[in-house]
């Protein structure tokens, strides 16, 4: 670990789409224990409650929170793939208790490689992970206004992964990570790049 290190200048801030927030499904709910849920891209407005260990399938598509959140209970399964989630407020997504995960952002296109990310200038929030069974996620998770939490156990596996935060904490977590194929020179490096180019 590499302590005192200079931090660079935040290189997405400001510079993600913004996806379209009117909202499209209000406080949405799935059927009681159904075994599969399968989910449209679209706004979702108000609070969302996945109960009955259903495995919960994102279609490709920009899924926007907004006023409320997303509740993924016990030994639930929460995948897809192509899929980008959007926080336009404090609105949150809280995972409890043996969830498996698995998430990929889209390949290509305007989104690409973003897998979850907020508005700007969000007050600052929690976002807790109350264990996970295991989690496999990829690509960019954008939440500067968040102290994010993974309470034990927490097992995460991921090849391509960058995480921006205002805090973290782990708590007992097995996490195996690679870095992200993203640019992340700071506006400077850039700067002084394109100087010395010309």
């Amino acid at each position: 670990v590499e302590t005192r290190c200079e931090a660079i200048e935040d290189p997405f801030a400001g510079k993600l789409p913004a996806p379209r927030t009117a909202c499209k499904f209000y406080n949405f709910k799935a059927k009681d224990n159904a075994r599969r849920v399968r989910l449209k891209p679209g706004v979702y407005c108000g609070w969302t409650k996945f109960n009955g260990s259903p495995t919960i399938r994102l279609k490709p598509g920009v899924y926007v929170i907004r006023g409320g959140g997303w509740v993924v209970n016990a030994d639930a399964k929460f995948v897809g793939k192509g899929v980008t989630i959007y926080f336009d407020d404090t609105s949150k997504i809280q995972f409890n208790r043996n969830v498996t995960i698995g998430l990929t952002p889209p390949a290509a296109g305007k989104y690409k490689g973003i897998l979850m990310y907020e508005r700007d200038g969000l007050p600052k929030s929690k976002l807790v992970f109350n264990g996970t069974r295991s989690a496999n996620i990829e690509g960019l998770v954008y939440l500067p206004s968040r102290d994010v939490i993974f309470n034990s156990p927490h097992v995460m596996t991921s090849t391509n992964q960058m995480l921006v935060f205002r805090t973290l904490i782990m708590n007992r977590a097995d996490w195996t990570m690679g870095p992200a194929d993203l640019n992340l020179r700071s506006a400077k490096d850039s700067e002084t790049k394109s100087a010395s180019s010309q």
